[in-house]
């Protein structure tokens, strides 16, 4: 039992768990218990053997890990927040979940419902400043101002009120009494588009809020009456996610429409779209119907518009809960997910295929040793502005929100652990670019490699096979006449790997 108790208790015993070695383990103690001295000796060594692998397997796990927790932040994240004027903050809004908050502890236990708050990060959020000058209050939404990136406005809400708040230093010190917004309705992001600031809200009634003073007064008068679970804006795209539809609008606010042809009876989680891709969308959504004696509740994966919301079709992680999706800042193809039980997914060639990133987030977060029986519940993801640099390259950052267990960092994310071998620009030169009837690749080709070019909607519009000599080489690509202006992809497919890399085709 002494052993037993030992395993119980340790990492070593969640693996045994996991791996199914539990029955193994508990036959090796009844014969090391009962049974002739030669049964004594067998169960030794075959305990022996048992501990040796779960060590070994246990070793190796902890060297997978691709995760690490980042430390100052609180356990529910709702939202990151990336300044433009400076690269490396980081600006987090969370508030401690029921795993921290000490209940018989009165302010503690009002701490929970209220929010903590947010804590910045000036160094690409390795480490979080433990000072917070905005504890008890929930923030729900936090941006720039239109043309003024140093001024930062803030949606929060504390004890039933709600309302907006400003900061001119970077979040040191922020000033409650500029709005005239307060009692609207609980704000769940800001967007950017025209130079005027929308905000979606929870509230059926409310809809979109619209500014054109920084919110010291909004408005609602012109966008439909629903619940926004989630916003984003693209120039003067405007997309958000509806109760049961798509929120839209593609002159800055001016007019908007909403739509659920092809999301029949879906609820939709979150949106997202393609900065470079004309007309393409993405949402999360659920089956959920509670008018059933025991409820359905159904996770429907992503969905795909190439006509502005007009018409959608499954696009992948088909029975999946996708809570939140974001693209990568400058290749568009690559796309993370927040499924929730199911953790984080990553796509690399427009959400076309999907694989799952959680090698070590489960272990990260064990406490005391006990291996839960499900991956942690990812309800937020964030890939940086600041990947604009990498590219997509050797690797890019993801942060990755856990309820209830605070916020995750990738150690970067190779897109070869992903199924997608990636992108080596330093070996793959395009040109001209932009390109008009044809280009030239200069790259490593094998004996037989595959040239294929996708558009921003990841649909291939030429396949075509090439001989190399395994070796840097350069080749001519005759474009199809049918290429309307805008972003391609080229995946060279060597036979060792493939690569990425992206042109442009002029007017």
């Amino acid at each position: 039992m002494y052993l037993y108790t030992r395993f119980k208790k340790s990492l070593m015993w969640g693996i045994i768990n996991v791996l199914g070695l539990r029955r193994k383990y508990y036959i090796v103690i009844f014969s090391f218990f009962k049974g002739n001295k030669m049964n004594h000796i067998s169960a030794f060594i075959k305990l022996l053997i048992l501990v040796t692998t779960v060590i070994v397997l246990s070793t190796t796990s902890s060297k997978s890990e691709n995760w690490e927790k980042v430390s100052g932040v609180y356990p529910n994240v709702h939202q990151l927040f990336f300044p433009s004027s400076d690269s490396k903050m980081v600006v987090a809004a969370s508030d401690s979940g029921i795993a921290d908050a000490k209940l018989k502890d009165p302010y503690e236990f009002v701490k929970f419902f209220s929010g903590n708050g947010i804590v910045i990060s000036d160094d690409k959020g390795l480490n979080f400043s433990p000072e917070n000058t905005l504890d008890s209050l929930f923030v729900t939404a936090i941006s720039e101002m239109p043309g003024d990136p140093n001024t930062w406005l803030m949606a929060y809400s504390k004890q039933g009120m709600r309302d907006i708040a400003y900061s001119s230093d970077k979040g040191v010190t922020w000033d409650f009494n500029n709005s005239s917004c307060n009692g609207v309705d609980e704000f769940t992001g800001f967007v950017i588009s025209g130079g005027n600031l929308f905000a979606g809200s929870e509230g059926n009634s409310s809809g979109l809020y619209f500014s054109d003073d920084g919110f010291e007064t909004c408005s609602n008068e012109n966008s439909p009456k629903i619940s926004i679970r989630d916003l984003k804006s693209a120039g003067d795209i405007i997309v958000g996610a509806g109760v049961q539809g798509i929120v839209l609008s593609t002159n800055a606010g001016l007019d908007w429409s909403y739509d659920n042809a092809g999301l029949d009876d879906l609820r939709i989680q979150c949106v997202d779209y393609s900065e470079e891709g004309d007309g393409v969308l993405l949402c999360g959504a659920d089956y959920f119907n509670v008018s059933l004696e025991i409820p359905e509740y159904e996770g429907k994966g992503i969905y795909l518009s190439i006509d502005y919301g007009q018409s959608w079709s499954q696009r992948g992680l088909s029975g999946e809960f996708v809570y939140d999706i974001k693209h990568h800042p400058s290749y568009p193809l690559f796309m993370a997910a927040a499924c929730g039980y199911a953790g984080v997914w990553i796509s690399a060639d427009g959400g076309l295929s999907w694989n799952a990133y959680n090698d070590g987030l489960s272990d990260i977060i064990v406490p005391n040793g006990n291996v839960p029986d499900t991956i942690p519940d990812v309800r937020l993801i964030e890939i940086p502005d600041w990947e604009k640099e990498t590219g997509g390259n050797a690797g890019f950052t993801v942060f990755a929100g856990v309820y209830n267990y605070g916020l995750f960092k990738s150690k970067g994310i190779n897109p070869t652990l992903v199924g997608i071998e990636g992108s080596n620009e330093s070996t793959f030169n395009i040109y001209p670019n932009p390109a008009k009837e044809f280009i030239g690749i200069s790259s490593y080709f094998g004996v037989n490699s595959k040239i294929k070019i996708l558009n921003a909607q990841a649909q291939i519009v030429l396949s075509q096979e090439v001989s190399g000599a395994n070796k840097i080489d350069y080749k001519k690509i005759n474009l199809p006449d049918n290429l309307g202006p805008g972003v391609y992809f080229i995946e060279i497919d060597s036979g060792n790997g493939k690569v990425y890399n992206k042109f442009i085709i002029g007017q």
